[in-house]
């Protein structure tokens, strides 16, 4: 009764339509009372979280003075009943200790153009905290790879590189189903052996993404001076110092 009397007095609605702002009335209530046991359930409060970053939720709601929010930070400092009333780096914190960093990380990470995402309260000294590439990594696993791979991630069975080769811009169909194949069988070697490095191998491989180990020592070589080569072959093994002299002089 006392959390229909609350719903009521800003207009939340249990029946309204999900993305409308009596939806997001509703849900900010919602939040409200598993924040209260946060410490005893962070789970749940991940969860709902995690919804409403899907739907931006905080983005229907608005402040004292009238305006939407704009970020989740804003939303969960100001005083009830218009936001959370809570530090945005304590509920950060709760849900890594519910879900682990790396789920954080995805639901942090900046959006990849204006409206496109909201970030989950993520400051602009924090954002900084990440370069570029690592950036465009995350974007790449929360806003484009199978959900499968960013389940993965969370759990720190597949690397970072790896997952985000799953979530290409603009895939073709083919592409897309390949993408999806390749996720099931990662996943399947992953639940099967829990090794990240076996996972890795896997998603490199059927991704053609291997490295060719002569490719690799020919773009090294490329970039030594020439006055250092004698350097270099004096650390190769004798056999295969005495194979590239020959070679040479053959030549």
């Amino acid at each position: 009764m006392i959390l229909t009397t609350q719903v009521s007095k800003i207009g939340g609605d249990p029946r309204a339509p999900i993305g409308t702002e009596g939806w997001a009335e509703f849900w900010k209530e919602e939040l409200c009372g598993a924040l209260a046991m946060m410490f005893v359930e962070p789970g749940v409060v991940a969860g709902k979280i995690a919804v409403g970053s899907k739907y931006e939720a905080w983005k229907l709601l608005k402040d004292a003075t009238g305006k939407h929010f704009t970020n989740f930070d804003d939303f969960c400092r100001a005083r009830e009943p218009h936001g959370l009333a809570r530090d945005p780096g304590v509920v950060r914190g709760i849900i890594t200790l519910a879900e682990g960093k790396r789920r954080v990380d995805l639901l942090t990470v900046p959006p990849s153009q204006q409206g496109a995402r909201t970030d989950l309260g993520t400051s602009r000294t924090e954002c900084e905290k990440l370069d570029k590439r690592q950036q465009q990594i995350l974007r790449a696993i929360a806003e484009r790879s199978p959900e499968v791979v960013r389940d993965l991630y969370g759990r720190d069975l597949i690397g970072a590189k790896e997952a985000a080769s799953l979530g290409r811009k603009s895939p073709t169909p083919e592409q897309a189903v390949r993408q999806v194949e390749i996720a099931n069988g990662a996943k399947a070697i992953a639940e099967a052996s829990k090794d990240k490095r076996q996972v890795n191998a896997y998603v490199r491989r059927e991704l053609g993404t291997s490295p060719d180990p002569i490719e690799a020592a020919a773009r090294a070589i490329a970039k030594i001076p020439r006055e250092r080569l004698g350097e270099l072959l004096e650390r190769l093994p004798p056999s295969i110092r005495r194979g590239l002299v020959g070679k040479g002089r053959e030549a």
